[in-house]
């Protein structure tokens, strides 16, 4: 063949040339040297054939690679060998740069990356989490298309991000041949932390046989509500039986079960439904409604007693 080019792609290399004008031509051998000794890439048939890919993928990152070609006829008589050229492959997708990441979402980390606008071969971003700066990092998502460049982890799989805490990010942009960068510097992000625990709790009875809460309010902004709990044992967290509204600061349980040792705890609530933990227990028995009055004993030796 004349005029052999070649162009660098990812992990692989595509050659050209122009097609011979011997009628006796019937095809081409395209080498690729390695070492001291060509290796044979290609044989096409068809003296039309114009070009051959090397390496399906397989081939270094940014390394370059020589090439050489000749025909052969239809009697097999195989022409010179062209003259070498010399073919690099692309390198890897550059480190991704600008990666940060959200502090006081609920429930949830956005993580924001610069684009690769410069490398028309990435395709996606691979995104991943750990709870430390030096990792084990986890994949947390991945994102389709060069221009994307944020990402929002809300964890998923049956999982969520714990309130409050602290996660670490990476961000690595993958060409179309699914060859990776190297990972970006990690980023820190933290999510919303839960309502504080409510103080302050106290139980007393009333005098229509219930039980009276109170308790302190929490210093917090966006309070929606506070969750009433009932239990029938100290250490037991129990079971919803009211929410109140964030302007209120009492509640009163009108209808506790009767002789029964009932126990607690009162939660806050944030407009992102975010639940604080539990309050200490405190034990709220009733005064039975109605009981009837307790007659008096009679005292033995009262003055004025007759014989």
């Amino acid at each position: 063949p004349v005029g052999i080019t070649g162009k660098g792609g990812v992990r692989q290399v595509t050659l050209s040339w122009v097609p011979s004008l011997d009628s006796v031509v019937c095809g081409y051998i395209v080498y690729r040297e390695q070492g001291n000794n060509l290796l044979e890439i290609a044989r096409l048939r068809g003296r039309e054939k114009t070009s051959c890919t090397d390496g399906a993928l397989q081939l270094k990152d940014n390394h370059p690679y020589v090439y050489r070609g000749r025909s052969y006829n239809t009697a097999a008589v195989e022409s010179e060998l062209s003259a070498p050229i010399t073919v690099s492959t692309l390198p890897a997708p550059s480190q991704v740069t600008g990666v940060s990441a959200t502090v006081g979402m609920p429930r949830a980390i956005a993580v924001r990356w610069n684009a690769a606008a410069e490398d028309e071969d990435v395709t996606a971003y691979l995104v991943q989490r750990a709870d430390q700066p030096t990792g084990p990092f986890v994949e947390a998502g991945r994102v389709k298309g060069r221009s994307v460049t944020r990402f929002v982890d809300s964890c998923g799989r049956g999982m969520e991000l714990k309130n409050g805490a602290s996660y670490y990010y990476r961000v690595t942009a993958i060409n179309r041949g699914n060859v990776p960068g190297a990972p970006s510097e990690p980023a820190s992000g933290t999510t919303k932390p839960a309502p504080p625990v409510v103080k302050g709790l106290s139980a007393s009875p009333d005098s229509a046989g219930g039980v009276r809460l109170r308790w302190l309010a929490p210093s917090i902004g966006d309070l929606s509500f506070y969750r009433i709990y009932r239990s029938f044992g100290k250490n037991l967290s129990g079971s919803p039986i009211a929410t109140v509204l964030a302007d209120a600061v009492t509640y009163d349980d009108k209808n506790p079960p009767q002789g029964a040792s009932c126990y607690y705890r009162v939660s806050a609530v944030d407009k992102d439904a975010l639940e604080g933990a539990l309050s200490e227990p405190v034990g709220g028995n009733a005064v039975p409604f109605n009981m009837p009055p307790v007659k008096p004993a009679m005292k033995s030796g009262n003055k004025g007693e007759q014989r």
